[in-house]
C-alpha cells in the first residue's frame, strides 16, 4: 500500500485555495463592476428596441412581433442568401405515415391552436418569416402561406433534387447534414417536415417500410425544446412524458424567497466565474475562435443512431432523473467514445486530461411558445 506524496498533496491544497480566492475576486468584480456596466450599456439598446417596436405598430402594422433578443442573435445572418443557422433532427417512425391525415392534424393542433389566455394563435411563427425594419428583425405573415410548402410527403420529396434517391441506414447521416446549410426561401416559413421512405435495416433488405421524418427549422424560430414540444403536440404525444416540466414553480414563503434571491444573486455570479476560470484550457482539440469567424469555416455535424423514444423515457423514469440528465450523459459518453476512436485511428496525440464543452439545455421557466430559452 503506497502512501500519498506530501508534496503533491500540498500542491493540490494550494491550487484549491488559489482557485477559490481567484474566483471570489472575480465574483466581486462581476457583481459590483461588470454587471452595472453591462446594465448601463444595454439600457439604451432596450429603450431603442421598445421604441422601434412601438413605431412599427403605427407606421408598419403589417409586421408581427419583434424577435426576442435570443432569436435576434440567430437571425443576425442573412438567412435567405447565406448558410443558414439551422437545426434539424431525424426521427424513425415504424410503418408508413398517412401524410394527408397528419397535415390535417397539424393544421388543427398547431396552426389553429389558440392561447387560452389571449385567444391569439399559439404558434403564429409557423405561418411567418423574418423581415427587417429599421435595423431590427420582425415576424411577418406570409400572404400566400401553404402548408404543402412546409410538409413534404413521400411523393413530393422526389420533386427536390437534394431529396431524391434512396434513404438508408448507411447514408442518412451524410445526406441530412448538408440540409442544415441551405439558405431559406424568403417567401416561405422557416421550418420543414420531410417524410421519406426509409430502410432502417443496417444491411441486406431493400424494402422501405419505415418512415424517416426530418424536422428542420431555423434557430431564430425556436430552440430544440420548444420546437419538439410543438411538434409532439400535433402528433398526439404528451410532451411532458418525454420532455418533462421545466416551467414549474415551488411555492415558498416570502421570507425564504427573499433569502433565496439574495443567495442566488451571489451564487449565480460565483458559479459562472468558477466555471469560466476552471474551463480555461489550451487543448489542441478546441477550435481556434479566429477560424470560427472565417466565412469559409465548416462546422462539423453528426447524428446518433436511431434511439427509441420510449427507451429514453424508461431510463429517465428508472433512475428518477430529468430527461436533460439522460441526454447529457448520452452526449458525454458519445463524445468520449468518438474522441477515443479518433485518437486511435487518425492521430497519435494523446487526449487531454480535461476538455470543457458547452451543451445547450432548456432552463426553467420555458414559455409555452416557440422561443429560444436556454
Amino acid at each position: 500500500m503506497t502512501s500519498p506524496n506530501p508534496r503533491r498533496t500540498t500542491s493540490k491544497i494550494i491550487k484549491y485555495f488559489f482557485y477559490r480566492v481567484l474566483v471570489l475576486f472575480a465574483t466581486l468584480f462581476s457583481i459590483f463592476i461588470l454587471t452595472p456596466v453591462i446594465i448601463l450599456i444595454t439600457i439604451p439598446f432596450g429603450i431603442s428596441r421598445k421604441l422601434v417596436s412601438f413605431l412599427a405598430r403605427i407606421f408598419n402594422p403589417s409586421l408581427g412581433k419583434i424577435l426576442t433578443t435570443a432569436s435576434s442573435v440567430f437571425a443576425a445572418e442573412n438567412l435567405y442568401t447565406e448558410k443558414s443557422n439551422t437545426i434539424s433532427s431525424m426521427n424513425v417512425i415504424k410503418g408508413r405515415v398517412d401524410v394527408q391525415k397528419f397535415s390535417e392534424e397539424f393544421q388543427l393542433k398547431a396552426l389553429n391552436r389558440r392561447d387560452l389566455k389571449t385567444n391569439e394563435l399559439a404558434y403564429p411563427e409557423f405561418q411567418q418569416n423574418i423581415v427587417r425594419w429599421m435595423g431590427y428583425a420582425f415576424w411577418k405573415n406570409i400572404s400566400n402561406f401553404s402548408l404543402s410548402d412546409c410538409i413534404v410527403s413521400y411523393e413530393d420529396s422526389q420533386k427536390f433534387d437534394y431529396l431524391q434517391g434512396d434513404w438508408t441506414y448507411s447514408n442518412v447521416l451524410q445526406r441530412v447534414i448538408p440540409l442544415n446549410s441551405r439558405p431559406w426561401d424568403p417567401q416561405k416559413p422557416l421550418w420543414r417536415l420531410i417524410f421519406l421512405p426509409y430502410n432502417s435495416q443496417k444491411s441486406g433488405t431493400t424494402s422501405s417500410e419505415d418512415t424517416l421524418l426530418i424536422i428542420i427549422l431555423h434557430h431564430a424560430l425556436a430552440d430544440g425544446f420548444s420546437g419538439m414540444k410543438a411538434f409532439f403536440q400535433c402528433m398526439g404525444i404528451d410532451p411532458k412524458e418525454y420532455l418533462g416540466k421545466v416551467n414549474s414553480k415551488n411555492s415558498t414563503s416570502s421570507g425564504l424567497n427573499i433569502c433565496s434571491s439574495i443567495s442566488y444573486a451571489f451564487c449565480a455570479h460565483y458559479d459562472f466565474m468558477y466555471n469560466m476560470i476552471k474551463s480555461f484550457d489550451s487543448s489542441k482539440w478546441k477550435v481556434d475562435p479566429k477560424l470560427m469567424m472565417n466565412p469559409d469555416f465548416q462546422a462539423f455535424g453528426s447524428y446518433s443512431d436511431p434511439f427509441p423514444l420510449q427507451r429514453l423515457k424508461d431510463i429517465k423514469d428508472k433512475f428518477r432523473v430529468s430527461l436533460s440528465a439522460v441526454v447529457y450523459s448520452i452526449l458525454t459518453a458519445g463524445l468520449r467514445r468518438g474522441l477515443l476512436e479518433t485518437t486511435c485511428k487518425e492521430t497519435a496525440d494523446k487526449l487531454p486530461k480535461k476538455l470543457h464543452l458547452v451543451v445547450p439545455l432548456p432552463v426553467p421557466g420555458h414559455p409555452d411558445k416557440l422561443r429560444n430559452h436556454m
